[in-house]
């Protein structure tokens, strides 16, 4: 079972089959792109990639595209189109509070 996806004006919602639900704000969706190109950027304290000279445009959803039945492929308004984000690589990058709480507790 595929998890559901809503777009909203500023952020990804995915709902997962085992019901936790899951919000990506553009901004961050962007800063998480696993492409070669912006897997070189540097990354911040927060472990998020820094995006040099961002303009709205890079943090602006055009579309979203599904690739096959594992990952998504969102096409940004400033052209980026290169990031494949696997549904696995969505889950892991949860950031809410249950989520960072239960990394935490592995990283023990």
């Amino acid at each position: 079972m595929e998890p559901k996806i809503e777009v909203g004006p500023d952020a990804l919602w995915i709902e997962w089959p085992d019901g936790h639900q899951s919000r990506y704000p553009f901004e961050r969706l962007r800063a998480l792109c696993p492409c070669a190109s912006c897997a070189e950027r540097e990354v911040d304290s927060g472990g998020l990639r820094v995006i040099e000279q961002p303009s709205e445009r890079a943090v602006r959803l055009s579309r979203l595209e599904r690739v096959g039945n594992y990952a998504l492929c969102p096409i940004w308004e400033d052209g980026h189109s290169t990031g494949i984000y696997a549904w696995t690589y969505l889950r892991r990058s949860c950031d809410c509070f249950a989520c960072r709480s239960e990394r935490r507790g592995e990283e023990r």
